[in-house]
């Protein structure tokens, strides 16, 4: 398969970072809109993959990405951004670039 990303794959994720691990206290779990009653996973199924709702209900703080996720993520990643450094030497700012889109739309 052909990559399209300019970096090798060491610079790939291997695990996506859960930010509920680290928060002092845990958000409130969803409601059902009739009830108003905290939603189960049962509830969810018809709506997530089973596995996404796993990964939304797990306190691990980093969970790996599956195999086959990271076949797609490897060939369709995007190159990086270009750096800062380059607006900085340029004339044009970040600001003058947002104005800049503002007229023409």
């Amino acid at each position: 398969m052909k990559r399209y990303a300019s970096r090798s794959d060491e610079y790939l994720p291997s695990a996506y970072y859960n930010l509920k691990a680290d928060l002092p206290d845990q958000p409130p779990p969803p409601l059902h809109p009739g009830t108003r009653e905290p939603l189960g996973p049962q509830d969810l199924l018809p709506l997530f993959p089973e596995g996404f709702i796993r990964q939304e209900a797990s306190l691990e703080r980093f969970i790996p990405i599956p195999d086959k996720f990271m076949d797609a993520y490897a060939a369709y990643r995007p190159t990086p951004a270009p750096s800062s450094e380059w607006t900085s030497r340029s004339s044009w700012s970040a600001s003058a670039i947002g104005r800049s889109r503002d007229a023409v739309s």
